[in-house]
């Protein structure tokens, strides 16, 4: 039997600039690098990850059952065009998603975003999902195909 594949503790979640997708387009700048970074820093709470937004549908914090993700921070780094992008980094699995990932049964990490409602900008990571159906093109698996 194979050994398990290790899962990542840190991935991409945002480029910068302008992304189109299906629910609409975002926008992820050096203003918002430091919004997000702001944020996190005066919430104080830890970022959760879920499985297909469950915890945004039932209305609340997930529960604990729900959890695939029980910590990570957001993480502001330069691309290879020079400009910010947004990471997850120290990325805490639960088992549930961390077996779920392994597995494949969930390909993509996607993240819950705080947008200015003016002009799409990012001011806020809010929580982060395991999805088959990123609504990002850009975004990564995080694991390779098989």
């Amino acid at each position: 039997m194979s050994e398990p594949e290790i899962v990542p503790t840190e991935f991409r979640l945002c480029r910068a600039g302008e992304t189109v997708h299906r629910r609409g387009r975002f926008v992820f700048t050096k203003a918002s690098a430091d919004d997000v970074m702001r944020s996190h820093a005066a919430r104080m709470v830890p970022i959760l990850g879920d499985f297909e937004f469950e915890s945004m549908h039932d209305g609340g914090l997930p529960q604990v059952a729900k959890l695939s993700i029980s910590d990570a921070s957001p993480e502001v780094r330069t691309g290879a065009d020079g400009q910010p992008e947004l990471w997850a980094a120290k990325v805490q699995w639960t088992k549930r998603g961390r077996e779920a990932v392994q597995t494949r049964a969930y390909r993509y990490c996607v993240p819950a975003l705080v947008l200015d409602n003016d002009n799409g900008r990012v001011v806020r990571l809010a929580a982060l999902s395991l999805t088959n159906e990123p609504s990002d093109p850009t975004l990564e698996p995080l694991l390779p195909k098989e």
